[in-house]
């Protein structure tokens, strides 16, 4: 009760993950997958066009690209 919470190894991320992709998919969200990337990892500032790997970069521009659709799905008035 008033110790330290604990955490369990995921016995199989890729099922989880499957999991989680197809309900938000389900649901009509769009899943976008990003590869693990080391330099990721600790954090702060990241040179996008020399410390990422290409695939990861290349998830972040979906990511990207999937919210600004978004904005412009709920835009009703002309862009100036």
């Amino acid at each position: 009760m008033g110790g330290k919470p604990t955490s369990k190894p995921v016995q199989n991320p890729r099922r989880y993950r499957t999991i989680l992709a197809q309900q938000f998919a389900s649901r009509g969200q769009m899943v976008i997958e990003v590869p693990f990337d080391s330099p990721l990892r600790p954090g702060g500032v990241i040179d996008v066009a020399n410390d990422m790997a290409p695939k990861a970069r290349r998830s972040f521009y979906e990511i990207a690209a999937a919210v600004a659709e978004q904005f412009a799905e709920t835009t009703h008035r002309p862009r100036r």
